[in-house]
């Protein structure tokens, strides 16, 4: 809703005030900082500055005082504003200045800057009449004393006005600086009023929002004079036309075809012009409700559903008062449905039901009865007979419905009987209580319920027993002792069978085993139903028996390998141990491979350690014998066509217990040969039954010694590259080329005893880099060879 107000009123200063109104002035009494009063209508609120000023009394102006000790200041906030204010000053002394700010800004008593400012005289006190010192300057807008400096002081009076606004707020404020030793203070009393003729009216509507269908008040602002009349009247395109003369008028079932602009006249008696306001009335659409329907009645702990279909603009809500004045319920959004789960004999009764617009327009509450159907309530009762396989249980419905689910809680098919008997397989061994959680759901015919009870079967029978130890050598006595338990208050029966034949009826009980092996006692109880249950554990008798091991060989060459295999009682068995006499210990195995790295006569250790029964061990002695040392020498070299060179074991002089044989095609038997041509020769030597062999090459050494780094810097190591360090002398022709990185010939040479590459090409040094060479070198003997690689000249 829009709102547009017309004013018109004319505010003129002392001496030209209207003729056709009085100015009635109230004037302020509080001080306090915050504090507040209501002057002729209006709330005056009081704000000082810091530090707060002094108040007092002179010569009739109260309560304000400024400027005694500092600067500071007064303002008063008006609510609603004022068309007038009057300032009463006294005791204004000499350089006392003061500057009044009206609603935040200096105000200028002279806007047309004609100097005709008129103060009056103060109308109280003789004594203070004088005002014939009081001067205004209107840049920056200031009131000085330029007279009395003491006593009295001069003193003046002045009526504020703000044409054509209103006074929302007034400052006083003393001016006083540093060095203005001769100013006092003021003492200056405010009153305020507001003129009949310049006040404004405010057209509004009392209801909020506006509906359709409803009767809708319109109101104006009261003024001031009691014989204003008013005048309503409706602007197009409000059909039909609304009039009236009051100030409050009512508008009987308003449709939405009122929207629309109305206005208030305000005539007051004195005043050249009326005042008018409009407002803009915006009517809602009417909001109904009908044809509320509930989905059931449901049964209770179901879930049902009340259905409205209500006229509503889009964005509105359905809303209800529930049964017994629980908090409003908010119906969906888009649907107006409203689901209750579930449902409970709570939630039915009367709901009262109306529907609201965005705009907050309600329909009327309709009155809705929501429904249940007859509760159903299941129960039951049971009793028990215990048997060995199966428990009988007979139950005894307490329902009151027609139809019936029983669910037993064993996993089995259920029943629909009324009273059923179920049969619960007994578990056996039975060790402790069984719980059933039994399920009956009992049908009225509408409404189901559903009762769950914990059945309890109890006539345990549990069978144990411990030992005292279950793993003994043959004929230990072991002690039985039984931790059976039967129902509290009867006495079972017991009967031990130990395995081996044996038999026992006492609750506590010895036995020992004359044979080796692994034995199962049991124990058998039986109760006060004649059911039995057993309980048996393994016992483990031990033997320790024989032990001994195989050993493939019992001599050997050094490194060569033995196999082990020990035999003894696995019964009882833990670990057993081989230990080799070398540092060479093996846990737990039965078959295992062995050699030795020295000669020497070894003893193997087999121990084996049992659980219960004395540890045994045993032991066999191993001769290993050396392996004899054979050393052809270092590789050699030979060139094809020299003298032969001579091969012999060289570690082995003058040992004729040494038997060789070499590689060779003749497969000579001696200590030494002579090798003619380059090639692999290997010696087999064979002592005491255990062999040895060596291996030497012969290279061919007919190749030249080729250089790959060289530096031509004249301190006479390396300044040449030509490969003669080596067999130059057996070179009978030699050509060599060498190329830079691009490709290019810088140096070659066919002379076998020439100094090589100096580094230079052209008469000009090289850089240092990579160069590849290309050589053909041909021996005395009429082979020739071909290189090719890469040489790095550096300086």
């Amino acid at each position: 809703m829009r709102k547009v107000l017309y004013l018109l009123s004319v505010l003129v200063t002392v001496g030209g005030l209207s003729a056709q109104a009085q100015i009635s002035y109230d004037c302020a009494t509080q001080t306090a900082n915050n504090s507040s009063e209501t002057l002729n209508g209006m709330t005056v609120t009081v704000t000082q500055s810091t530090p707060g000023a002094n108040s007092g009394n002179y010569c009739g102006a109260s309560p304000y005082q400024i400027g005694r000790t500092y600067s500071n200041w007064f303002q008063h906030n008006f609510s609603p504003a004022a068309t007038h204010v009057r300032l009463r000053m006294t005791r204004i002394h000499a350089t006392d200045t003061i500057r009044v700010y009206v609603n935040g800004v200096p105000y200028d008593m002279d806007p047309g800057n004609n100097g005709l400012v008129t103060f009056s005289p103060y109308t109280g006190a003789p004594a203070c009449n004088l005002n014939s010192n009081i001067t205004y300057t209107a840049t920056p807008a200031m009131i000085t004393n330029v007279g009395t400096a003491t006593g009295a002081g001069e003193s003046a009076e002045y009526v504020i006005t703000n044409s054509p606004g209103f006074i929302n707020s007034i400052r006083v404020e003393h001016i006083r600086a540093a060095s203005n030793i001769t100013a006092t203070d003021v003492f200056y009393e405010l009153c305020a009023a507001r003129e009949p003729c310049e006040l404004p009216i405010v057209a509004s509507v009392v209801q909020d929002p506006v509906c359709a269908g409803r009767d809708i008040d319109l109101t104006a602002t009261q003024l001031q004079d009691p014989n204003t009349s008013y005048t309503w009247t409706s602007i197009a395109p409000v059909t039909p036309t609304v009039s009236g003369n009051t100030r409050n008028i009512t508008i009987n079932n308003i449709a939405t075809s009122q929207s629309g602009l109305y206005e208030v006249r305000a005539t007051v008696p004195g005043c050249p012009n009326d005042v008018v306001d409009t407002l803009t009335l915006t009517v809602d659409p009417r909001v109904t409700i009908n044809n509320i329907t509930q989905a059931g009645p449901k049964c209770p702990g179901q879930e049902d559903t009340i259905f409205t279909n209500p006229s509503l603009p889009i964005g509105g809500e359905v809303r209800a008062f529930p049964p017994g004045g629980g908090p409003i319920v908010s119906f969906h959004p888009t649907l107006y449905t409203y689901q209750i789960a579930p449902v409970t004999f709570a939630d039915t009764g009367v709901y009262r039901i109306f529907a609201i617009s965005t705009a907050g327009c309600s329909s009327d509450t309709i009155n809705f009865r929501l429904k249940a159907l007859k509760q159903e309530v299941a129960n039951f009762t049971w009793n028990i007979k215990e048997g060995c396989k199966q428990d009988t249980v007979n139950f005894v419905n307490q329902s009151t419905g027609s139809f019936f689910t029983w669910d037993f809680g064993d996993n089995s098919t259920g029943s629909t009987d009324r009273d059923p008997t179920h049969y619960y397989t007994v578990p056996i061994p039975d060790p402790a209580p069984r719980l059933y959680n039994v399920e009956l759901i009992s049908d009225n015919g509408e409404c189901k319920d559903t009762a769950s009870k914990l059945v309890t079967i109890n006539h345990p029978l549990r069978v144990l027993f411990t030992v005292d130890k279950d793993e003994v050598c043959q004929e230990e006595l072991i002690t039985f002792s039984d931790s059976s338990y039967a129902k509290p208050g009867t006495s079972p029966d017991f009967l031990w069978e130990f395995g081996d034949g044996q038999t026992d009826t006492t609750y506590n009980t010895t036995h020992s085993y004359k044979y080796t092996g692994i034995y199962n006692p049991k124990l058998t109880v039986t109760d006060y139903l004649g059911c039995t249950v057993s309980y048996s554990l393994p016992i483990a008798v031990d033997s320790a028996g024989g032990i001994d091991f195989d050993i493939t060989r019992t001599e050997v060459c050094v490194g060569e390998e033995i196999v082990v295999e020990g035999i003894y009682s696995k019964i009882g068995y833990e670990a057993a141990t081989w230990s080799f006499d070398d540092g060479k210990v093996v846990q737990d195995s039965f078959t295992l491979v062995h050699s030795y790295e020295q000669p020497g006569s070894y003893d193997i250790t087999f121990d084996v350690e049992y659980r219960v029964c004395p540890d045994v061990g045993v032991s066999q002695t191993v001769t290993v014998k050396p392996i004899p040392q054979i050393y052809l020498g270092e590789d050699t070299t030979m060139c094809p066509g020299e003298q032969p060179i001579k091969l012999e074991d060289i570690l082995n002089t003058g040992n004729d217990q040494i038997l060789y044989v070499w590689n060779t095609q003749r497969a000579e038997k001696t200590r030494e040969i002579f090798a003619r041509a380059p090639g692999k020769y290997s010696v087999t030597a064979e002592l005491d039954g255990c062999f040895a062999s060596d291996t030497l090459e012969v290279k061919k050494d007919c190749y030249i010694n080729i250089p790959n780094v060289f530096t031509p810097n004249g301190d006479g190591s390396g300044d040449y590259f030509l490969p003669r360090q080596l067999l130059s002398r057996s070179v009978s022709a030699f050509e060599m080329k060498i190329y830079n990185r691009w490709g290019e010939l810088v140096f070659e040479s066919d002379v076998v005893n020439g100094r090589g590459w100096d580094g230079m090409y052209g008469g000009e040094p090289q850089p240092v880099g990579v160069y590849i060479y290309q050589m053909s070198v041909t021996f005395e003997n009429g082979n020739t060879e071909r290189y090719q690689g890469n040489v790095t000249l550096l300086r």
